[in-house]
């Protein structure tokens, strides 16, 4: 906090009336007329450094004020700067720096260019490592390769210094339902469509609102369980597979009716029914009418 200028004058005075006094000069303040060149000349002297810690106090607090606003990069934040995140195939969406609040921006906001609708922060297994799943689209897809280089480029300029972010958008993982599925013949008509339509739409509700979540075999039986006519359902085979891994060679939940895994956790971050030839909900779901 800066010093009045009473007091500067008052600790400079008597800074210097020790500097003479070493030299064998006695300098007697109480004696000094108002015009006095001596006390003019530390009046002026103390108004100066007076001013100088007026300026300070404000960089100071200037800076504070910085500080104390500034978010921490933590998952939440990762997350939300992510989300803001623009690119455009012809036009370079390059981010700012506002050298006052030392937060980065964007020139101009599109939000036609977000292209980010999804998005998890997992820390890495290796120390010192993030890693970002993203996805784009109301229906979650894999960004582009473009967008996925832009989106990297992006996270690490705005990021912590020393962390090392890994984004990644891969097309979505397939899961592989096989049931038997009992229900009240009267619904004979449209179950298997029903039953069809609620496995997708809790896939899909899982994508959207629970992005990178497990996968449960409860809350998939449930969300069978809960169509109209459907009186029980007992999974037979359940199988899920990243996009790369080839059908047949994935991770099996159930096999022959043993539960083996209770849940499936997204490679992608999100999941579809699979779409192998013979082996989709249409071709797995064994309906049996009571």
């Amino acid at each position: 906090m800066a010093r009045t200028v009473a007091t500067i004058q008052a600790q400079i005075t008597a800074q210097y009336v020790t500097a003479m006094a070493a030299i064998g000069v006695t300098i007697d303040p109480t004696k000094w007329s108002k015009r006095n060149i001596q006390q003019l000349l530390i009046n002026i002297a103390a108004v100066c450094v007076n001013q100088y810690e007026q300026i300070d106090d404000l960089y100071i607090a200037q800076n504070e004020t910085i500080v104390a606003n500034a978010p921490a990069a933590n998952k939440a934040w990762l997350r939300a700067q992510m989300f803001l995140f623009q690119y455009d195939a012809t036009t370079p969406q390059v981010i700012q720096l506002n050298t006052t609040t030392f937060n980065y921006y964007y020139p101009i906001i599109d939000p036609t260019k977000l292209v980010v609708s999804q998005c998890s922060i997992l820390t890495g297994t290796i120390r010192g490592t993030v890693k970002i799943k993203l996805a784009t689209g109301a229906t979650p897809a894999a960004l582009s390769s473009p967008q996925i280089t832009a989106a990297q480029t992006y996270i690490t300029t705005i990021g912590d210094a020393g962390i090392q972010y890994i984004v990644s958008s891969v097309s979505s993982d397939k899961i592989m339902v096989q049931a038997d599925v009992y229900y009240n013949s009267q619904y004979s008509s449209v179950i298997s469509a029903n039953v069809i339509a609620a496995i997708n739409a809790f896939l899909f509700n899982q994508s959207v609102n629970y992005f990178d979540a497990a996968i449960k075999l409860l809350d998939l039986e449930t969300a069978i369980r809960a169509v109209t006519g459907v009186n029980d359902v007992v999974l037979s085979n359940v199988a899920a597979r990243p996009d790369g891994i080839a059908y047949g060679s994935g991770t099996n939940l159930v096999l022959a009716y043993d539960i083996l895994l209770r849940q499936w956790l997204p490679v992608a971050g999100y999941t579809i029914s699979e779409t192998t030839s013979g082996h989709t909900l249409a071709d797995t779901l064994n309906f049996i009418a009571q």
